[in-house]
């Protein structure tokens, strides 16, 4: 999941970075909770 922060931070712009972030870490959480 990290290279897909990675991935979303390159190759096309991020007009709300912030969201994005919070998204990309409740990604990571739910995924290291197994959901």
């Amino acid at each position: 999941m990290r290279n897909m922060r990675h991935l979303s931070g390159s190759g096309r712009p991020k007009f709300y970075p912030e969201i994005e972030d919070e998204l990309m870490n409740w990604i990571d959480s739910c995924l290291s909770n197994g959901l």
